[in-house]
């Protein structure tokens, strides 16, 4: 038996642009996933390394429930603000809720013994999750898309949209959930459209899905801005009676990327103008010119009287 469970992003022509900004990649994650059964929340182990402030904390999760989650929450020891940028639940059997989610924080606290915890706020689930650190400073989102499959061969969600910008991270869940005492998930998902600058590489995998849910977390760094499509083949199963997918995707933005600075800058044939953030030579610090990225790189602001990042 084989089932292939896929997400992707229908292309929209956009204009592809070149990243100059802080590059995002991954600092550290958890050296195994977090995996739990007959829970309301789960906390994982402390991250090796305390995270530092000013990058950013990624939660790529998968969940079981016995009934509808209205929203998995996600915190930490420190108090960082966590926002879950997709959600998505599946019911495709009565008392079986399967969710998968990826929520950010960026990181303005940071301590020692680091732990996050994720809830369904739901009595006996199962949790999954994996934890992620990423330079590039505080990351935003891009865009995101979920889709659910039952037992069928096939499932597609259309993201809407191509990548505002290269060096964008790409993030995909995965859950599976049903009653089978194992399976076979490639691991990581194949990962088409956009050039990868850093290859789809997994995250951590569950292959069980009777007794916990079954998971598989992948990541790339793209180099160019066609839309992404996630694929996830499941190849085999043992036991059981059935299985459900659910996925979602995440794409995010270096700190500065894609968006215009606020104060205007002295360009390479002298006039003035306001940076976008991509592209653009200006006068910089050093007395070279630079392409500002509205977070990292100081040029010349004449209108503030002195230099700054943005």
């Amino acid at each position: 038996m084989k089932r292939v469970a896929t997400i992707f992003a229908a292309i929209i022509l956009c204009v592809s642009a070149t990243s100059s900004w802080a590059a995002i990649s991954l600092v550290q994650k958890l050296p195994s996933i977090v995996i739990s059964g007959n829970v309301t929340s789960a906390q994982s182990a402390a991250l090796t390394a305390n995270p530092t402030i000013g990058n950013t904390l990624t939660v790529t999760g998968a969940t079981f429930s016995v009934s509808s989650v209205s929203a998995v929450t996600v915190s930490d020891t420190a108090g960082n603000t966590w926002t879950v940028d997709e959600f998505r639940q599946f019911n495709p059997t009565a008392g079986n809720f399967i969710q998968s989610f990826i929520a950010r924080a960026p990181i303005t606290v940071t301590g020692s013994s680091f732990k996050i915890t994720v809830s369904t706020g739901i009595a006996n689930s199962q949790i999954s999750f994996q934890v992620s650190e990423w330079s590039g400073g505080a990351l935003t989102l891009d865009n995101s898309a979920s889709n659910d499959e039952g037992q069928g061969t096939t499932a597609t969600g259309v993201l809407g949209s191509a990548l505002s910008t290269s060096g964008e991270l790409l993030l995909g869940s995965f859950a599976a959930g049903g009653s089978k005492t194992s399976m076979g998930v490639s691991t990581p998902a194949a990962i088409t459209g956009p050039a990868l600058t850093t290859a789809a590489t997994s995250l951590g995998v569950s292959q069980d899905d009777s007794t916990i849910i079954g998971a598989e977390y992948t990541y790339a760094i793209a180099s160019s801005t066609s839309a992404p499509t996630f694929t996830w083949t499941y190849t085999s199963d043992t036991g059981g009676s059935f299985v459900s997918y659910v996925g979602t995707i995440a794409t995010y933005k270096a700190s500065g990327g894609g968006s215009s600075c606020t104060n205007s800058g002295i360009t390479s044939s002298g006039t003035i103008a306001v940076p976008n953030g991509t592209s653009g030579s200006y006068q910089g610090k050093s007395g070279a010119f630079v392409t500002p990225d509205c977070g990292s790189v100081q040029y010349k602001q004449p209108a503030v009287g002195n230099f700054g990042v943005n």
